[in-house]
């Protein structure tokens, strides 16, 4: 099951009322019946909060698209690897 619909459904059971658009960047038409969109930017209108979850390489355009697209809270879930410390 991928990670946003498990987020989708956090977000349901704690009563969240607002709109859910997802936003994938690989450019997939549905997921979990829900309409996809490519880019924060291609949303039908700014959001409240946007939680994206992407890799470090595509970490600073997500946020530059939240940013240009004046979303009010940003939640990032990433990954980075960190060099080994000890020997």
């Amino acid at each position: 099951m991928p990670p946003v619909v498990d987020c989708s459904r956090h977000l349901h059971s704690a009563r969240f009322t607002g709109i859910l658009y997802i936003v994938n960047a690989r450019l997939r038409t549905e997921i979990a019946e829900r309409q996809v969109h490519s880019r924060v930017t291609e949303l039908p209108e700014p959001s409240d909060l946007v939680v994206i979850a992407v890799s470090t390489g595509d970490m600073m355009k997500a946020i530059g698209d939240c940013i240009c697209y004046r979303v009010k809270a940003l939640a990032v879930v990433s990954s980075i690897v960190l060099p080994r410390l000890v020997p």
